[in-house]
């Protein structure tokens, strides 16, 4: 319960920062892509976002999780990941080649990542299954640089709560005559609730569906 008032304590004060409505009058589509999650963690993942009505925003995150080994951290987990949010933009400053737009928003997340391995010895066989499943709600702020009306640098932040489940089953089979024998079977179940604090930098296109109209004002 706590985390949810932080929520929305976390978007109260957004609202309150950003006041003023966006200066953008076209729909248009946004397609993004995190980097640096890609680089740093393995998450492979495109966001499109349909803008309309001057103001608000639709996005949907398709992805999937890339095992990684570096020297310095590893991940053997791979698995699909989809997140659906929604924004409200606000005021809106114009540049000389860009202008920049503040908004707020929540997104819902599902992550369903799994690890698989068989380990062979002289008489035995392991065999290990891995899975974990996250289903997170988060509130973020952030703001768009958008560059010529089409090229887009977005850094953001959110706060919210996540659900985590996992389960590691293990069997242990004795190899004779090329049958196997049952010697063990275990299972483990984990279920948790965790703060989610969230960061990132996302870069992208904007298409305008219409003429792009914007209008120069004074903040």
């Amino acid at each position: 319960m706590r985390y949810l008032i932080l929520i929305l304590l976390f978007q109260t004060i957004s609202f309150s920062v950003y006041s003023q409505e966006s200066i953008i009058k076209t729909n248009s589509l946004r397609f993004k892509i995190n980097p640096l999650q890609f680089a740093i963690i393995g998450e492979c993942a495109l966001t499109s976002e349909y803008f309309f009505l001057k103001q608000y925003g639709i996005n949907l995150k398709l992805g999937y999780q890339i095992p990684f080994d570096y020297d310095f951290m590893y991940n053997h987990y791979q698995g699909p990941i989809i997140q659906i949010g929604f924004k409200k933009y606000f005021k809106n400053k114009i540049k000389n080649r860009y202008s920049i737009m503040h908004y707020t928003g929540i997104e819902l997340l599902y992550k369903n990542i799994s690890h698989n391995y068989t380990s062979y010895h002289t008489t035995t066989t392991h065999e290990n299954y891995n899975s974990k499943n996250k289903i997170g709600l988060k509130a973020v702020i952030g703001n768009e640089f958008i560059f010529l009306r089409s090229f887009i640098i977005e850094f953001y932040g959110g706060y919210g709560i996540s659900y985590f489940s996992s389960c590691e089953f293990e069997k242990t089979y004795d190899t004779i005559q090329g049958q196997k024998i049952n010697l063990k079977t275990s299972e483990n179940k984990e279920h948790k609730f965790l703060p989610n604090i969230h960061l990132g930098i996302k870069i992208g296109f904007n298409i305008p569906l219409n003429n792009n109209k914007i209008e120069d004002k004074i903040f």
